[in-house]
């Protein structure tokens, strides 16, 4: 006898039956998670393969290499005199440190 799984919805924290990896309950809670997400990603310009500008503080994103035993793409943060600023796995989840660092003030500018 299989066991109905139930989850809560990431975004409004209603229990609803997932499929496959559905993190929220409905398509509202989806697209305003696409949104935010959409809002975060437009302040970054591509400028060649693996080299981005973040404009909100100026901000380098440059792709470092694919590391093998985590088998993911490491990216990295440098500000404008060549500091590092963060260091991820993805592209957002840099951005999202870079705003919380900016949020407590410990950004160089």
């Amino acid at each position: 006898m299989s066991k109905l799984i139930k989850k809560r919805c990431i975004r409004c924290g209603t229990v609803f039956n997932p499929h496959g990896g559905q993190l929220y309950c409905k398509k509202r809670c989806r697209d305003l998670d696409y949104k935010e997400t959409r809002e975060a990603t437009q302040k970054i310009y591509k400028v060649s393969r693996g080299h981005y500008v973040y404009t909100d503080p100026w901000i380098k994103i440059v792709r470092l290499g694919y590391h093998h035993p985590d088998k993911n793409v490491i990216w990295e943060a440098t500000d404008a005199h060549g500091v590092c600023v963060a260091h991820g796995f993805t592209k957002k989840e840099i951005i999202m440190r870079i705003d919380k660092l900016k949020e407590e003030d410990k950004l160089y500018s």
